[in-house]
């Protein structure tokens, strides 16, 4: 009798025991599987060390007026230095454009291969063609023939070539006193019931002014 009251009393303690290890687990898990509490311990751990640093940059020192003005200081500095090698390179670029050109130079016709963007000094080829300072698609005929009869003397000068240029629609052109030709001309005009005829023009080619 006495033993199956022990039976009893053990079965019963263990009960209990087990219990109060459930309860104490509820108490140090808050009825959390094991994956959730270490997935809680991790996302503790990483908010004690983001404390840390909220902490730290806290307590950090902020520099200092003159720290700030000696940042600013040089920082403008740095800027003038940069603006400083822009310009020279912008300056570089345009002469060697220039020397690069000097072979096109002309009276009244200017003819540009480059083109340099100011912002960047960047060098971009182009092809630009003007006569006093107007593009060609903006010219007069008689302004076209003009700047063609500059056009073949450099052509000649660059190609060591003398030869006869022909000038066709004279009618339009007063003169032609923009050039100083190194060759023969014939020129070409129409003029309203009259024959055909040739002759000699010089008074018109003897004397090139200077450019307007």
């Amino acid at each position: 009798m006495q033993k199956i009251h022990n039976r009893i009393c053990k079965k019963q303690l263990d009960e209990l025991r087990g219990q109060m290890q459930s309860l104490t687990a509820d108490l140090e898990y808050g009825a959390l599987s094991q994956e959730e509490y270490d997935r809680m311990k991790e996302l503790g751990d990483e908010r004690q060390r983001l404390n840390a640093e909220i902490e730290a940059h806290r307590n950090a020192e902020l520099p200092t007026a003159k720290e700030f003005e000696e940042r600013i200081a040089k920082a403008q500095e740095e800027i003038s230095g940069l603006k400083n090698k822009v310009s020279c390179l912008l300056q570089y670029t345009a002469k060697r454009a220039e020397l690069s050109l000097a072979q096109l130079k002309m009276n009244r016709v200017t003819i540009s291969l480059f083109d340099v963007v100011k912002s960047t000094g960047e060098v971009k080829d182009v092809f630009k063609f003007e006569y006093n300072g107007r593009r060609y698609d903006r010219l007069s005929l008689s302004e076209k023939i003009r700047a063609g009869m500059e056009v073949s003397e450099l052509m000649k000068r660059l190609t060591g070539r003398n030869y006869p240029v022909f000038v066709d629609n004279m009618e339009s052109v007063d003169d032609l006193n923009n050039v100083r030709p190194t060759g023969q001309v014939l020129m070409a005009k129409c003029v309203s019931r009259t024959e055909l005829s040739v002759r000699a023009v010089k008074p018109i080619l003897t004397e090139l002014p200077s450019a307007a």
